[in-house]
């Protein structure tokens, strides 16, 4: 599988150097060439190869990631979206704030990103939310990761699946992607607690069987 990751920050290279030896190619595009060669330089391993890009070049990958916060996911989506069409679109984000419907009255608006990125996408476009509940740290780091999926198409959980297994690390299926609501939750009481526990570079959640 190809994939794209857009966005250069610290998400972006823990995704990079995570799935660039399970994927068939990776490709990072940043705001500028030099920002994405930096994350290609950091991710750098001989058994592997990470492209650089710059964002508003083309994207031919199977799977596209938005490592970027959610307030510039709407741009991007606009920038690519003749690109779209026939391809899967990974939102990682924990927005705080600014979704419709976030509030005490859920509705008419979504309540989670990842819905609302669903409705800003052309046809054809598959939204999956994943990897929101890990940080880059645990991703750049050698232990188990588990990565929580949230999607309305069975064959991109599939596809996603065998891309996190390959990549060392452990899907588990979130539902549909109405899930995106209690991932995104999941997310921002990561977020507390970690910063309460001091570990706010290496942690993720995990579901663990007792008994």
């Amino acid at each position: 599988m190809d994939v794209a990751i857009i966005g250069a920050g610290e998400m972006a290279r823990g995704l990079a150097g995570r799935l660039a030896p399970a994927a068939h190619s990776v490709t990072v595009y940043g705001r500028t060439t030099r920002a994405a060669e930096r994350l290609v330089t950091a991710v750098a391993r001989d058994d592997h190869a990470v492209r650089p890009a710059t964002l508003g070049d083309p994207v031919t990958a199977d799977l596209l990631v938005l490592a970027v916060p959610f307030a510039a996911a709407p741009a991007i989506i606009a920038q690519y979206g003749e690109h779209l069409p026939g391809r899967v679109l990974v939102d990682v984000s924990n927005p705080d704030q600014g979704l419709p419907g976030a509030g005490a009255s859920p509705e008419p608006g979504p309540a989670s990103a990842a819905e609302e990125l669903a409705r800003l996408v052309p046809a054809g476009t598959v939204v999956v939310k994943a990897f929101n509940t890990v940080t880059a740290g645990a991703l750049l780091g050698p232990g188990l990761v588990d990565v929580f999926v949230a999607t309305d198409d069975e064959q991109a959980r599939v596809d996603l699946f065998t891309l996190v297994r390959a990549a060392g690390m452990l899907p588990l299926n979130a539902g549909g992607l109405r899930g995106a609501r209690e991932l995104e939750g999941m997310g921002r009481l990561h977020l507390v607690v970690r910063r309460a526990l001091g570990t706010a570079a290496h942690s993720s959640f995990a579901l663990r069987m007792v008994g």
